[in-house]
Order: structure tokens, then sequence, then C-alpha cells
């Protein structure tokens, strides 16, 4: 799918994950980047946000909310089951974690 979307501008992402969401074509997906809210049937990206604006991801009761730098709220993936938001949780803060790893060890 990254390699067809938005014709071929995310080609080179490298993908970790993804769900769908409530809706028959959405998918928020995750790369080793960026998060982005998908609409499926037509290959076109919703909204994304790059890890590089990203300060933080909160756990709401009905999803989850991307925090960017500036304390803006950023977007809110809708994930109605618990395992699923936790699940994709977890996913989101390991690629964070070693996308700031590599970015400090950049840095020395």
């Amino acid at each position: 799918m990254l390699k067809e979307l938005e014709n071929g501008k995310y080609f080179n992402d490298d993908y970790l994950a993804h769900i769908e969401l409530k809706g028959d074509d959405t998918i928020a997906m995750l790369t080793r980047s960026r998060i982005m809210l998908i609409r499926s049937r037509r290959l076109k990206v919703e909204w994304e946000v790059q890890f590089s604006d990203l300060q933080a991801v909160s756990m709401q009761p009905s999803g989850i909310l991307l925090m960017l730098r500036n304390g803006t709220p950023g977007p809110f993936i809708p994930i109605a089951d618990q395992n699923v938001q936790h699940w994709f949780e977890r996913k989101v803060e390991e690629v964070i974690n070693e996308f700031n790893s590599e970015k400090r060890l950049a840095e020395c």
C-alpha cells in the first residue's frame, strides 16, 4: 500500500503496523518515520505526523491523542477496542523510542 499511496510519495517508508478504524476504509498506519490516517479505497492520506513533530502520545478513553512539539493537540485516532488501542500505542512508543535513540546518536 505504501508504494501506491499518494502516487508513491511514501515508497521509501518502512511499514511497521496498522489498524482498521471505525468505518470501512479508514486505516491508521505506523511507519518508522510517521503516523498517518489513510483512506484505503482512494489511497489518500487524511493526515500525517512525522515523529520529528511529535511531542507525546496520550491514551484517551476512546482512542489515542497525538501531541505536537509546540504543545498543540494534534490528530486523534479513534479506537474503540481497548486491546487494539493498547497494542497500537505500544507499537507507537517502540518506534518513537527507536527514533529518539537514533536522533541522539546522530547528534553525538
